[in-house]
């Protein structure tokens, strides 16, 4: 195993529990670098149930910003998992606390992985007030943004904490286009590094799963107005075959979204089966014939997307963020021009009408899974920076 392959981190994030992307992501990497014999500790501001309870650690409040004697002994504690583990590298992952960056930065070498529009945008959804991608700096016009208004605090408060990136030694993004966002954001573009996300394996279901999960159109994620599911209502609605649109996934406005089926008249096509497990998940994935990603928010990357090419199933998604970073229409899938119902409704009536098109895109997508997007060579790239940046 190259020397590289040898820097101990310590990574930090708001939650461990794996049912978000950056949380996912987290747990899957430090499985893999425990069975690579690296080694890696775990860090959470909750307590709650630790998926990888050996190497996790609950420190109280750093996913919070602090100050003072509070702030004083998180890094304390910090400081205490570090040298008692020897580790050479501490990882943020979304941690929003300028206090904390100033601390550490002190004693060991920080890196933050920027994972979603959070961190650039103060309603996380980066759309503006008239429906439009947000490609500005966050600033007073971002106060009247969402209907209700926002306060000046918020913004101050965000921008202060992407002044406090310029202070660590690197940050990572999953895409050029979440660099990009930071950049114009006053993040310096020498301290950004694109470092794509890797596929999630080992959760492939038996034949008899997959039977049961069976769908020719799905959905997953959350639903809120961002991740555009009634965007696909409306687009499968006007799709003239035969077809089962499973969407796995809650939120505020499933309510709307149920309703909307009921109005279209398609309560026997579309089935609402509610937030999946990952091992649930999969068997979904497995079972379709095309994902739809209707986001019409930007996606940081997208990583649903990877998943469906490692099942070999095509992707239709609107291009929106870092989608057009994995997804090559008339490749893999279809990628449609963001918000546009009808060429959407028309890629995924192509994809239902030939088997062999699905194929085709689903093979090409898992070759690029396999050969662009493993997490060995996540795992190597990533130790390369850290071995970059250790004192």
């Amino acid at each position: 195993m190259p020397e590289t392959l040898s820097v101990g981190s310590f990574h930090i994030n708001e939650s461990l529990l794996p049912t978000g992307g950056a949380e996912g992501y987290i747990v899957d990497l430090a499985k893999s670098m425990i069975h690579s014999g690296i080694p890696i500790h775990l860090g959470t501001g909750r307590v709650e149930e630790l998926a990888l309870p050996r190497i996790s650690h609950i420190i109280p409040g750093i996913d919070e910003k602090t100050e003072g004697e509070p702030l004083l002994r998180q890094v304390g504690e910090v400081v205490v998992v570090m040298e008692k583990n020897e580790l050479e590298v501490v990882h943020l992952h979304s941690i929003d606390n300028p206090g904390l960056y100033n601390q550490l930065a002190e004693s060991f070498p920080i890196i933050r992985t920027v994972h979603d529009s959070r961190a650039v945008c103060p309603t996380e959804f980066r759309i503006n007030g008239t429906g439009q991608l947000c490609g500005v700096a966050i600033g007073d016009q971002c106060l009247n943004c969402p209907a209700d208004g926002l306060e000046m605090a918020i913004i101050a408060d965000k921008k202060k904490t992407l002044n406090a990136l310029n202070k660590l030694d690197l940050v990572l993004v999953p895409s050029e286009y979440t660099k990009e966002q930071l950049v114009i954001n006053g993040v310096s573009k020498e301290k950004v590094e694109v470092l794509p996300l890797f596929v999630p394996t080992g959760l492939e279901p038996k034949p008899k799963d997959v039977e049961s999960h069976a769908s020719d159109i799905l959905f997953i994620g959350r639903v809120v107005k961002s991740k555009g599911l009634a965007e696909a209502i409306e687009a499968v609605s006007r799709i003239k075959q035969s077809f089962r649109f499973v969407v796995c996934g809650d939120g505020p406005d499933i309510g709307t979204c149920q309703k909307m089926v009921i109005d279209f008249e398609m309560t026997d096509k579309v089935k609402f089966v509610g937030w999946t497990d990952r091992k649930e998940t999969g068997k979904y994935l497995a079972g379709t014939g095309v994902l739809v990603v209707p986001s019409i928010g930007p996606e940081s990357f997208g990583l649903v997307g990877l998943e469906a090419m490692y099942y070999r199933k095509p992707v239709v998604a609107f291009n929106a963020g870092g989608i057009n970073e994995w997804l090559r229409s008339g490749e893999n899938g279809f990628l449609v021009e963001r918000g546009n119902i009808d060429e959407m409704t028309r890629a995924l009536s192509i994809l239902l009408s030939s088997k062999k098109t699905r194929t085709d895109f689903g093979n090409q997508g898992k070759a690029m899974a396999d050969t662009e997007f493993t997490i060995e060579s996540h795992k190597q790239k990533l130790m390369g920076v850290y071995s970059r940046i250790k004192r």
